[in-house]
């Protein structure tokens, strides 16, 4: 029932043996008679090494591909950490500076007689300092940090040019440079 390759008097045949299962069949004839040598091995004898092979091959591969897997795993994750080390040391920094800058800014507001404010044109809160507060008569509770605080005690006669000068900061980038009077708690 099997194929047989004939190359000259020798082949291989691929059949099933008595028990049904598959062998192959190597024949010869043997020279100068009508007689052939026959050796018959199973299938599997023959296939065993090389499944053996391409399935070592396959978890070789397997285990190549999921070191390569770890190690672009583990070289993104350095990476992510070094990223995040220098954004932490640029953000402490920063932070610093800026401690620094609010440091020397808080000594330069208590080292003069000045008055000091600023205001946040888009929320309409104002800073007002201590010394400010003190100038007008006020405790520093009794000031609101507030625009409104400000207008209310505005000269009447200077608010006109105080909203001008105002204007044209916000519109033309004038700067603000405006001599004006406010009351004190005092009315004066």
């Amino acid at each position: 029932s099997g194929t047989f390759l004939s190359l000259g008097g020798a082949g291989v045949v691929a059949d099933l043996n008595l028990f049904g299962v598959p062998v192959l069949v190597a024949l010869r004839r043997i020279q100068d008679t009508s007689w052939f040598l026959m050796t018959k091995v199973d299938q599997e004898e023959v296939y065993a090494p090389l499944r053996h092979q391409a399935w070592m091959a396959g978890v070789l591969a397997g285990v190549l591909m999921l070191a390569a897997m770890l190690g672009v795993g583990l070289l993104w994750h350095q990476q992510k950490l070094a990223f995040s080390q220098r954004e932490l040391s640029e953000r402490q920094r920063t932070e610093a500076a800026l401690r620094e800058s609010e440091q020397r800014y808080a000594r330069a507001v208590r080292g003069t007689s000045d008055g000091i404010w600023d205001w946040n044109i888009v929320t309409g809160e104002n800073y007002f300092s201590p010394r400010f507060k003190e100038l007008l008569g006020f405790t520093d509770r009794e000031f609101a940090q507030h625009v409104d605080s400000f207008l209310s005690r505005l000269h009447p006669d200077d608010a006109p040019r105080v909203q001008a000068a105002i204007k044209a900061h916000l519109e033309h980038r004038v700067p603000y440079d405006v001599e004006f009077r406010l009351r004190s708690k005092d009315g004066d």
